[in-house]
């Protein structure tokens, strides 16, 4: 769903809207979670993230090989006016990450497929 509505409703606190999980790959279980305390190096010194209501930045780890994967969801989605539009919610991930984080999530999304937060 998108929507050209504008304002403050549509910025997040990336602190809140970002989440790293351990995830048990045999039983989907998640066994840790946690919000960092800090994400303006990935977000900037605003540490919120534009155009999204109920975003969800999920960094989930398998338990046993640290395998990674990267979920995101929200509710809502702002349209694109003008030159401003939703911010990418993976790209910083991407710059400080490696990039089998992207290559070899597919795996563990597999696993966790039925997963539900």
């Amino acid at each position: 769903m998108t929507s050209t509505i504008n304002g403050d409703e549509w910025s997040v606190d990336a602190n809140d809207a970002l989440t790293l999980s351990l995830v048990c790959p045999k039983t989907g279980e998640v066994t840790t979670e946690f919000s960092p305390t800090f994400t303006y190096p990935l977000y900037g010194d605003a540490e919120a993230i534009y155009g999204y209501k109920s975003l969800q930045v999920q960094l989930l780890f398998a338990s046993d090989d640290m395998e990674p994967c990267v979920k995101v969801t929200y509710a809502e989605k702002v349209s694109k006016v003008g030159g401003v539009e939703a911010e990418d919610t993976i790209k910083p991930l991407t710059e400080i990450l490696p990039e089998c984080m992207f290559e070899i999530a597919l795996c563990l999304q597999t696993v966790l497929s039925g997963l539900t937060y």
